[in-house]
């Protein structure tokens, strides 16, 4: 056999905790739109509510369908400010996170979890106040065999995650920035929120902030107006 597919890095790397923290207050809506409509993910949701919001650092993992073998390594080697981000094929039979994760995780610093796949144990991963993101519910523990891959390029939710990207989730959705590519997000979102804040002014005042260019819009594509 191969190295590929059965692998594991050790070490990754990763933006500063202050340009992390820098997306504190960001959305992930707002995000997206920072980001030309990218890096949202899609079909995978909080699996308690309310939930917290998570941010931090991607440690990721690809699994084989219902084999958690890597996810237990991940947690052993990751740092405070972590966040595990699971490629589980999307398969929902199995769960590859529960509620002792959860409890491991907060121990460690450890931010939360993002699951292309199930997890389980709700609530104790609510008590432990550790943010889980997943495609699924399932009671239906995995298994520990691999193989697996540890730290290289998974993709989740229908997006490419590099180990070291930044990860942004709420109730309203998960959004991961290129690490390399932070400050220029950062910048894009500071100018995304300047509209945003006067676009609000506009509709609480009730005037469509978007008005004029809707006109010229429909001008352009010669839209039959009929009074």
């Amino acid at each position: 056999m191969g190295k590929v597919g059965n692998r594991a890095r050790l070490t990754i790397p990763r933006p500063s905790p202050a340009l992390v923290e820098k997306f504190r207050e960001a959305s992930p809506p707002d995000l997206a739109e920072a980001m030309n409509m990218s890096g949202a993910m899609r079909g995978i949701h909080p699996i308690y509510r309310p939930i917290s919001k998570l941010i931090g650092t991607a440690i990721t993992v690809r699994a084989q369908p219902g084999d958690s073998l890597m996810v237990a390594k991940a947690l052993a080697i990751a740092q405070p400010g972590d966040v595990i981000v699971i490629d589980g094929r999307g398969v929902v039979s199995r769960s590859m996170w529960g509620g002792q994760r959860s409890q491991f995780a907060a121990s460690r610093g450890v931010r939360g979890a993002i699951i292309d796949g199930a997890t389980r144990d709700t609530d104790e991963s609510q008590a432990a106040g550790v943010p889980v993101f997943a495609r699924a519910i399932c009671p239906m523990g995995s298994t520990a065999k691999g193989p697996g891959e540890l730290n290289f390029p998974i993709a989740c939710g229908g997006i490419a995650v590099h180990p070291g990207d930044i990860v942004v989730a709420d109730a309203e959705g998960i959004v991961v920035i290129p690490w390399q590519d932070a400050e220029d997000v950062y910048a894009a979102w500071r100018r995304v929120l300047d509209y945003e804040t006067a676009a609000q002014a506009e509709s609480v005042a009730g005037r469509q902030f978007t008005a004029t260019r809707t006109e010229r819009l429909l001008g352009e594509i010669e839209c039959e107006i009929i009074e």
